[in-house]
């Protein structure tokens, strides 16, 4: 996995409920998450975008992630395959660091052209190398604009 620098990635640890009454998943949004409101994870699904825009010619978002279990290690990596690619490919990939034992995480992102991202369809995952093979914990799908 390529891991590129240039990437904007500010990664904060949530307050998980006992029980999590949003499915596993990374919840994408233009604007702020407002995780401090009484309907937080109702406007989660409700707001959640399949495409961000390009603005000033890079990508900017906001994102919580409900992992499918607790996070095994301080960092994890914020995975972006190409949709599109027929066969192997190398993905771009961006540490996120968090906490371990972590079950939700949130923050924000800029990707831009120079990241080898490029318009177009991506699947993303979060993920963590176990061993050299990679585990996924949480993925959607992201249309770059």
């Amino acid at each position: 996995m390529r891991h590129l620098p240039k990437l904007v990635l500010c990664a904060l640890l949530l307050v998980a409920a006992p029980a999590l009454a949003v499915p596993p998943g990374i919840y994408i949004d233009d604007k702020a998450i407002d995780t401090n409101s009484p309907t937080f994870e109702r406007d989660l699904k409700k707001h959640s975008k399949r495409s961000i825009a390009q603005d000033n010619g890079k990508w900017h978002f906001f994102y919580i992630v409900y992992l499918s279990k607790p996070a095994p290690a301080d960092q994890l990596n914020l995975v972006f395959y190409d949709a599109k690619a027929k066969g192997p490919q190398e993905p771009v990939a961006y540490p996120i660091n968090t906490k371990a034992g972590a079950k939700i995480l949130g923050g924000e992102a800029t990707c831009a052209p120079e990241d080898t991202i490029k318009p177009g369809p991506y699947l993303v995952k979060v993920t963590y190398l176990n061993n050299g093979k990679e585990q996924v914990l949480a993925t959607a799908h992201l249309d770059f604009k």
